[in-house]
């Protein structure tokens, strides 16, 4: 069965480190877009809700690990698996972060990153 894939935008303001929520719909992220504009090469990490109005909590691997994309530069499109993979796929509203939980990485403008979300 071929899988479907849809996109959607998380945008960072200037001087934020986390983006605004991204409802996956109860998909997949199969894949990141990045724009030209990316602070640092900061890792990325990923928070998620109970719904879209919870606090927003670091997401960890069962191993305590934070899920992470330690890769992160511009104009690159990355394929999200393993267990980064595993860890975002129970999660449906979820916030893209700039560096880790312990040291966010501020985005000094404004940028966004595409996701591309797959669903059976």
């Amino acid at each position: 069965m071929q899988m479907k894939s849809f996109v959607k935008t998380a945008s960072f303001d200037a001087a934020t480190s986390a983006s605004g929520f991204i409802d996956t719909e109860d998909a997949i992220v199969a894949a990141l877009y990045m724009g030209a504009v990316w602070q640092s090469n900061a890792p990325l990490t990923f928070l998620a809700a109970a719904d879209k109005s919870s606090t927003y909590r670091s997401i960890l691997t069962d191993s305590g690990i934070e899920a992470v994309c330690v890769s992160m530069n511009t104009n690159k499109a990355i394929s999200i698996v393993g267990t980064t993979a595993e860890a975002l796929a129970p999660w449906r509203y979820i916030k893209l972060q700039s560096g880790y939980a312990a040291s966010v990485i501020t985005q000094g403008v404004a940028t966004s990153i595409a996701l591309v979300l797959k669903r059976a």
